[in-house]
């Protein structure tokens, strides 16, 4: 075990103590380790540190908020969570907000000794590869483990761009132990004061798996934060297919390296990350094709790690997708029958080739969700991009059962030559429901959000242009 210094011989740059601003819970936390704090202005040169409750040395805290405003000018806002944090000091994310919505971040240690605090930067300092805008999402988090040598790995996900990912192991003699998580903040004395958002603070010990993702912040649509596996989820390598045959089984926390096939009933996916393999033959990454049997996948992600054009996420009927992350395929959600809801899930940077042989030589029609047949279909609260034909592509295949009882509902869609595409089909889609999705910028053909022929109009209401807040109206396919 190394002999732990006093400060005096670690040679480290001061941090000045600000005042802190009272943030008061707005209710009581669900669990012992999670704590909401109340929105408040900050007033220059202030700052505010929320602690969640219990005490750990391995494990994960997330701070999840929102920015409210960005710094008119000065210095800006610093934020960020703290952890393992006690008398003799603490781990932080630093993240500063500047004016121009640039957010740079960097992993920290804080030793305080005497009433006297040092800090140390850990990591590399570093921008996110998205800038901050009023409203913009926020989510920070640090993890950390081992004691002699302390590992540490932190997240800056800003909106639903690609996180900042940052590492740093700390051998120094003045490396912390044990101790709270924490959300913190402070502003720049030469910054005006500036509105903060409600912050949520999850302290999660190494021993504990968290069962679900965050929801998005409020206005925001499901992201890398909200969706995929868990922060602080060990995973188990899990190498060839898997084919489950056991009624109700439970996978929890694999890392598979080959296909995912459901051929028993009430199957649970939860925490877990499908990989894929190589493949020359149709497929999805998970699928119950074969079976129709029922299963449940949440909290998880599916990306090929082998890119191929012969490969989708979820393919199947009966199935439940919940807070899942799929990407690097051609269809992440391909439905071949009823009884399918698909929520706060996050479908985007699909595959797609300008040569592709299941559509001999021409290229890909790749689309966020396919759907081809079957009844009592929903689709609500999730985030569609980056597919090349449609966010969603909505077909009929005859052989399969008619198509009906169909809701989507509350998306947030982008991308595609028309976003939301509807062929004609043998017989009408009965009950049919289009309503309160928002359609972003981009599409190969402007403004066309709905393309559907008179057959196949759906009862809509409350679509929208995200750049306008005007409403989507229905492009008539002829």
């Amino acid at each position: 075990m190394k002999k732990k210094l006093r400060l005096a011989t670690i040679l480290a740059a001061s941090l000045a103590i600000a005042p802190i601003a009272a943030l008061s819970a707005v209710a009581a936390p669900a669990s012992a380790t999670v704590l909401t704090s109340a929105a408040t202005t900050l007033q220059p040169g202030s700052s505010y540190l929320n602690p969640a409750s219990g005490s750990w040395t391995d494990g994960t805290a997330t701070v999840s908020t929102t920015v409210a405003a960005l710094p008119a000018s000065g210095g800006g806002l610093y934020t960020g969570v703290r952890i393992r944090e006690s008398a003799a000091g603490y781990y932080l994310v630093h993240s500063r907000v500047y004016p121009d919505g640039d957010i740079q971040s960097s992993i920290r240690r804080v030793n305080i000794v005497d009433g006297t605090s040092t800090t140390t930067v850990l990591s590399e300092t570093k921008s996110a590869p998205v800038k901050a805008a009023a409203g913009s999402a926020l989510a920070i988090t640090l993890q950390s483990s081992g004691t002699d040598d302390v590992n540490l790995r932190a997240k800056v996900t800003v909106g639903g761009g690609a996180p900042l990912e940052l590492t740093a192991t700390d051998t120094s003699s003045a490396s912390l132990g044990g101790g709270t998580a924490a959300s913190w903040g402070y502003l720049s004395a030469s910054t005006p004061a500036i509105p903060v958002a409600k912050a949520t603070v999850e302290s999660l010990p190494a021993t504990e798996t968290p069962t679900t993702n965050p929801a998005p912040a409020p206005g925001e649509h499901p992201s890398a934060a909200t969706t995929g596996v868990p922060e602080g989820t060990q995973l188990k390598r899990h190498d060839g297919d898997l084919t489950v045959t056991t009624p109700g089984a439970v996978i929890d926390g694999l890392e598979i390296h080959g296909l995912v096939i459901v051929n028993a009933p009430d199957v649970v996916i939860k925490n877990s990350r499908i990989l894929g393999r190589s493949v020359d033959f149709s497929a999805g990454l998970v699928s119950n094709v074969r079976s129709g049997q029922p299963f449940t996948i949440q909290d998880s992600e599916i990306t090929a790690a082998v890119p191929s054009p012969y490969l989708n996420g979820i393919f199947g009927s009966a199935f439940t997708a919940l807070r899942v992350d799929i990407s690097n395929v051609i269809d992440p959600i391909h439905v071949i029958g009823g009884d399918v809801e698909i929520r706060d899930s996050w479908l985007h940077d699909n595959d797609h080739y300008e040569q592709d042989p299941l559509w001999n030589g021409t290229p890909s029609h790749s689309d966020s969700l396919q759907i081809e047949a079957g009844r009592n279909i929903t689709v609500v609260g999730n985030r569609m991009e980056h597919a090349h034909n449609a966010a969603i592509q909505i077909t009929q295949n005859t052989s399969k059962a008619q198509l009906g009882d169909l809701r989507i509902t509350d998306n947030y869609f982008d991308d595609g030559g028309c976003t939301v595409n509807i062929a004609r089909t043998p017989a009408p889609i009965s009950n049919f429901v289009v309503a309160n999705n928002e359609f972003g910028p981009d599409r190969g053909f402007a403004g066309c959000g709905i393309l559907a022929p008179s057959m196949n109009t759906p009862q809509q209401s409350g679509n929208v242009w995200e750049a306008t807040g005007k409403a989507v109206v229905q492009t008539l396919l002829k």
